[in-house]
């Protein structure tokens, strides 16, 4: 498998925990140093940042999430995608 399709199934594992409600089965899916941008919001940095906002949410709220892989760039032990 391709690195590029390793994170395209990364995105949709992430999307099926997500909607699963399922945070253990999402945390291994990051690094301990992941950082996520979010429109409005301040940088969310760290796993335990993450983990504290997503069971905040999902204790409240249903998440039905769909994600569309945009663009995915793979350089050395650097990788990124952007999804909408």
């Amino acid at each position: 498998m391709s690195d590029e399709q390793a994170i395209r199934e990364l995105v949709a594992e992430w999307t099926r925990a997500t909607l699963a409600a399922d945070v253990d089965r999402i945390l291994p899916l990051m690094t301990e140093d992941v950082e996520f941008y979010v429109a409005g919001q301040p940088i969310m940095r760290g796993r335990a940042a993450f983990e504290k906002g997503v069971r905040a949410v999902l204790s409240s709220h249903s998440v039905e999430s769909h994600a569309e892989v945009q663009q995915v760039e793979v350089g050395g032990n650097l990788a990124y995608c952007t999804t909408q």
